[in-house]
């Protein structure tokens, strides 16, 4: 059994309870029709941001990472994005 893309934009649940990628390109992009919730600060003025991965399936080639390339390649990419918790 194939694993889904963790890159995917969107997965719909089958009757088999597994979980399949769909090709999805709407004529234009969503709409949102609500703003953005404000989040509480802590005493420092930063919220809890959690960013959930494993070591191994936290890249885009079809194996199982280091944890090396992990530190190098995916750790960057979380703190760019402003998580401040694994």
């Amino acid at each position: 059994m194939d694993r889904n893309s963790a890159w995917a934009h969107m997965q719909v649940q089958g009757d088999s309870g597994l979980f399949d990628c769909v090709f999805w390109n709407p004529p234009a992009p969503y709409k949102w029709e609500n703003i953005d919730p404000v989040l509480p600060e802590d005493e420092k003025g930063k919220t809890l941001r959690i960013y959930e991965s494993h070591v191994g399936m936290a890249q885009e080639a079809g194996k199982v990472s280091s944890y090396r390339e992990y530190v190098e390649h995916i750790l960057p990419r979380i703190k760019e994005a402003g998580y401040n918790a694994i």
